[in-house]
């Protein structure tokens, strides 16, 4: 098994099991497609390091999909003052 199938695999496992003791432990939808979406930007982070602007910007963008996080907010918490 190649070390590139191996992190997919690992991905995709992480991501998975989080999905399912979320579902388990009763979560609300928009808590767990939070939780879910937060754990596949970490796992993308550290399975592909160089990716992980793109990790990040797809779980912000799947998160103003699912209305998780609205414009409002994301401007308010994101402190782009600072940039």
């Amino acid at each position: 098994m190649s070390k590139r199938f191996a992190g997919v695999i690992g991905y995709l496992v992480i991501v998975i099991c989080v999905l399912l003791v979320s579902g388990i432990l009763g979560l609300s939808f928009k808590q767990l497609v939070s939780v879910t979406i937060f754990v596949s930007f970490i796992a993308g982070s550290l399975f592909y390091w160089p990716f992980r602007n793109a990790f990040a910007l797809a779980g912000v963008a799947l998160l103003l999909i699912f209305q998780v996080l609205d414009i409002p907010h994301l401007i308010e918490f994101a402190q782009l003052d600072l940039i």
